[in-house]
């Protein structure tokens, strides 16, 4: 077991967990292993998720157990994967990191349609702030 895991064994009644990686270190992901009872939210925002990281998140345990969650991702297309795929997930609070060579998304009236166009029927959304054409900021509640 990593230290991380040991640490967390310590604590039976921990309810959320801040991880704040670096994102160089991309082969080492402890996160996707850990595996705890009680914590219900996950913190991630200062990582950025590619496909395949959410993917795992999906199965990991922390991942199914997860109600609330909040991370950063490059293609809008993965909140789809998490709401459908995360049978707990009750709130999310999503950072989109675009790449400026391949926006999707470059106003706030842009995404608000890709929301109300993509989403379930069972979210609702709010979107706090676009900072630049390439980054933003946004929540989802699901019911």
């Amino acid at each position: 077991e990593n230290e991380l895991q040991l640490l967390l064994n310590r604590m039976p009644n921990l309810h959320t967990l801040e991880l704040c990686l670096d994102e160089d270190e991309i082969e080492y992901k402890p996160f996707f292993n850990l595996k705890h009872n009680s914590i219900r939210c996950l913190d991630f925002a200062h990582y950025t998720f590619n496909r395949e990281e959410c993917e795992i998140l999906i199965h990991s345990q922390l991942g199914q157990k997860c109600e609330v969650l909040m991370l950063s991702i490059k293609h809008l297309d993965d909140i789809l994967q998490l709401i459908n795929q995360l049978r707990n997930l009750r709130s999310l609070k999503i950072r989109l990191l675009q790449d400026e060579d391949s926006l999707l998304i470059s106003s706030e009236n842009e995404l608000n349609e890709w929301l109300t166009l993509h989403l379930p029927s069972t979210c609702n959304f709010r979107i706090r702030k676009i900072i630049l054409s390439f980054s933003c900021t946004f929540y989802v509640w699901i019911r």
